[in-house]
């Protein structure tokens, strides 16, 4: 009779060990982001608190929230401002063509154009899904009569963007 080994270990499968591996690393790196914003934050408490320190376009760039902007060509949200300035109607397809913007991107764009833009210079677009046209129903901080869409939300008569 064949003896049975009484020490039975768990074996783990590779892709057990890749995926801790993996997740290791993601909270590694999570951690080490973490602990960069926070010196980046600190530094710039310090050097904010400094008079005349003449670094205001410095503390510009990298003031969280004010860096990226990617390589200082036109934003998304100002190529479609001047497209829907421009036009009173937009095909879909066009947007498509020239873009590379589908149905679901649009929906993002056309919400922004309301959400976050200043009041007086929103620009209120409706989608016609039969005819596939983006139509500029009118401009300003008030909709526009008959608008079913997107509106800002707002509490205690004050807008939260």
């Amino acid at each position: 009779m064949a003896r049975k080994d009484r020490k039975q270990e768990v074996v783990q499968t590779l892709e057990q060990i890749k995926a801790a591996e993996k997740a290791e690393k993601k909270a590694a790196n999570k951690k080490k982001k973490a602990t960069k914003k926070a010196a980046l934050l600190s530094i710039l408490a310090f050097v904010t608190e400094q008079e005349d320190h003449g670094l205001e376009a410095e503390i510009a760039l990298v003031t969280p929230g004010q860096r990226g902007g990617g390589g200082g060509g036109s934003s998304v949200m100002d190529t479609f401002k001047d497209l829907f300035t421009a036009n009173t109607e937009v095909k879909g397809l066009r947007v498509y063509q020239d873009y590379g913007m589908g149905q679901g991107e649009m929906r993002k764009i056309v919400r922004n154009l309301i959400k976050k833009t200043e009041p007086a210079k929103r620009i209120w677009v409706h989608y016609d899904k039969p005819s596939d046209t983006y139509t500029v129903m009118g401009t300003g901080a008030g909709a526009p009569a008959g608008w079913t869409g997107y509106r800002p939300v707002e509490v205690d008569d004050v807008e939260i963007v």
